[in-house]
């Protein structure tokens, strides 16, 4: 829809900008648009770690756990891979608890029956 209404529709445009084209102040967007959202949803705004960089960091973790690293190095423009690995992807719960299940069933299968039979007080 916004495609349809703008006046810039070029490659070189950016998505979303001033009435003349011009970039949007990142300030502005930040204090008047990005803060009061975060407040009315009650998301405590954190100095240097909530500004809308953050969302560049979101998008590409959200793409390199759906579609791979390389994508993510990608869609973020990264000429090195590790700058995506070590810096713009992160983990979250839902990996974290996906990582603990994966585990659960090698040690109750495998190593939990070996333990049981051989107290480890007994050796100890």
């Amino acid at each position: 829809m916004h495609r349809e209404i703008t006046l810039f529709k070029e490659p070189e445009h950016f998505v979303f900008s001033r009435e003349d084209g011009r970039p949007l102040d990142p300030d502005h967007v930040r204090r008047y648009v990005l803060y009061p959202a975060m407040a009315a949803a009650r998301i405590p705004v954190v100095k240097r770690e909530s500004g809308l960089h953050l969302f560049r960091h979101t998008v590409v973790s959200e793409v390199a756990k759906r579609l791979g690293l390389k994508m993510a190095q990608d869609q973020a423009g990264h000429s090195v891979i590790q700058t995506t690995a070590n810096i713009y992807t992160h983990v979250d719960t839902d990996q974290k608890l996906q990582a603990a299940k994966a585990l659960q069933e090698p040690f109750a299968t495998h190593l939990l029956p070996t333990l049981s039979g051989n107290p480890l007080s007994s050796t100890n």
